[in-house]
């Protein structure tokens, strides 16, 4: 693995720019006023403020899962179950990601060891089977994922408290390069029974995870799958945005310019890796749900402009 100075920085899918429906003013501030009594424990408050919002929309199966908890807390079982029902019935998905990530939702801590969330995980079991999604392969997945980022997120910090050839510092990159391995097989074993698993087989949330896992895989392995890969991201099995930074990535690995932009170089000064068309790379980026490359050039504490067609 490459010293960090000129590591390339984990690729990031910026979110597709296609318009968010318009949410009902008297309907936002009835949830976020229901939320907040929420966060002060005061469950009758939460729960009228919910159910006022209710009549005015229920398209969210997160507000219907916090009513759901609210009314828990009230000692209103039954309310609680229903509104857990509700919940699921709207999204699923939603509350499976909300269920198995309690760090990211520290509001349904109420919720630990509790019959409501046996019960909704087990609606949830129903749902997710009955739209053919393999929950089980759905979590290991996540666990491959959280195993795949575990040495990542402590890159930086490792960097600043230890040179880059101390020995210290070469065993966590040893250490990093081994969990990489141990990822690779545990995809390529899931490949193997399943083929790739897209979102139609673990749902949109880990439609992504296999594809990650070969993003940080040696070139020849990022080779080998791309042609399964592009197939996934064409049949909307997986975010053609993040097929894209595997192109990009095979390309700098050949010492060929990258075609959208996601690349970036520190070395220390951030910027991109070579664009090939680069007056057009924000058409490019567009075609595959990635957002203007000046946005993501903030993200890295640099500045790019378009070149002008023609330069």
């Amino acid at each position: 693995m490459k010293p960090l100075t000129t590591l390339i920085l984990l690729c990031i899918s910026l979110l597709s720019t296609a318009q968010t429906p318009k949410i009902d003013p008297a309907y936002a501030a009835l949830v976020d006023t229901a939320f907040a009594k929420m966060q002060r424990s005061e469950c009758q408050p939460c729960l009228d403020l919910y159910l006022q919002a209710f009549d005015i929309s229920q398209h969210s199966a997160l507000s219907h899962l916090r009513a759901a908890t609210c009314a828990y807390q009230c000692g209103k079982k039954d309310l609680g179950w229903d509104l857990a029902t509700k919940a699921v019935a709207i999204d699923w998905s939603v509350c499976e990601a909300v269920i198995n990530n309690p760090l990211d939702y520290p509001e349904f801590d109420a919720l630990k060891g509790s019959d409501l969330r046996i019960y909704t995980k087990a609606i949830i079991r129903e749902a997710a089977e009955a739209s053919g999604i393999d929950l089980d392969l759905a979590e290991m997945l996540s666990e491959i994922e959280d195993d795949d980022q575990y040495y990542r997120r402590m890159a930086d910090s490792m960097g600043r408290a230890h040179q880059r050839d101390s020995e210290e510092y070469q065993a966590f990159m040893k250490k990093w390069e081994e969990r990489d391995a141990e990822c690779l097989q545990k995809i390529e074993g899931i490949i193997a029974v399943y083929g790739y698993p897209g979102k139609s087989l673990v749902g949109s949330e880990y439609a992504s995870s296999a594809w990650l896992v070969i993003q940080h895989a040696p070139l020849e392995k990022q080779e080998y799958y791309l042609p399964m890969i592009t197939e996934a991201a064409e049949k909307g099995e997986m975010p053609k945005s993040n097929w894209a930074l595997l192109v990009d990535r095979i390309r700098m690995r050949h010492e060929e310019p990258q075609l959208y932009g996601s690349q970036v170089m520190c070395d220390p000064d951030c910027h991109f890796y070579d664009i090939e068309d680069e007056a057009n790379v924000n058409q490019r980026r567009r075609e595959v749900g990635l957002g203007p490359l000046e946005e993501y050039a903030k993200r890295f504490g640099f500045e790019w402009t378009p070149p002008k067609k023609g330069e």
